[in-house]
């Protein structure tokens, strides 16, 4: 998947996060520190999917947003972009 490819992606799966469509109960902190990106995010019900106890947050940190968040989406996802199950 190209840069832009995954800046679209994850752009696209947060704002269904916003939406709603994935959880209804979530909490997502986003910050930026010397051209670094920090995410937090914990919901009971994505950690019930990743057999977490609790809704102990997730954090995912990259160079730019798309990479903070795959930085945590794996753990939810099965195939994260660009890598393939074999």
């Amino acid at each position: 998947m190209s840069p832009e490819d995954l800046r679209q992606s994850a752009e696209s799966e947060v704002m269904g996060l916003l939406r709603g469509e994935d959880t209804e109960e979530f909490d997502l902190r986003v910050s930026v520190r010397a051209g670094h990106w920090f995410l937090s995010l914990g919901s009971p019900d994505l950690a019930k999917q990743a057999g977490v106890a609790g809704e102990s947050p997730m954090h995912g940190e990259g160079k730019t947003f798309a990479e903070a968040w795959y930085d945590i989406k794996p753990w939810w996802l099965d195939d994260p972009p660009g890598e393939e199950t074999i």
